[in-house]
């Protein structure tokens, strides 16, 4: 960006010329239109989904259900998987390998097939995890 800059005006060559110019003068941010591309914060979505949103669910069926031994491993195995090719629709794309799906994506479907062989195997042979507190 500083060499197009550069090019346009020879005074343009620190980033801080940069953004004065693009305050004051129109073409310098026509210009940088053409070779910058805005894209989405990713790693904050990952953060948000990956982390918060998963924390939460996890947190509640534990709290609030009583589950047999392995559904909230299949649970974070199915709910992780799901997060991570939804927002991986929103990342600088990687190279891609079956039918438009990046890595990650290809990689998040065996996580649900993990996340659903812990969930059969709960449901065939059900064993409750041992309760240490009053409730």
């Amino acid at each position: 960006a500083i060499v197009v800059c550069a090019q346009i005006d020879p005074s343009l060559t620190t980033p801080e010329a940069i953004v004065s110019a693009v305050h004051r003068e129109w073409h310098v941010k026509e210009v940088l239109r053409t070779i910058l591309t805005p894209r989405h914060p990713s790693q904050l979505y990952e953060a948000f989904f990956e982390g918060v949103i998963l924390f939460a669910i996890l947190w509640i069926v534990r709290t609030r259900t009583r589950q047999p031994n392995g559904v909230l491993a299949g649970l974070f195995f199915i709910c992780y998987a799901i997060f991570r090719v939804v927002i991986e629709t929103f990342r600088e794309p990687d190279a891609t390998l079956i039918a438009g799906f990046t890595r990650g994506q290809f990689f998040s479907f065996f996580l649900i097939a993990i996340g659903v062989a812990f969930l059969v195997a709960a449901k065939m042979r059900p064993t409750f995890p041992k309760r240490t507190s009053g409730k």
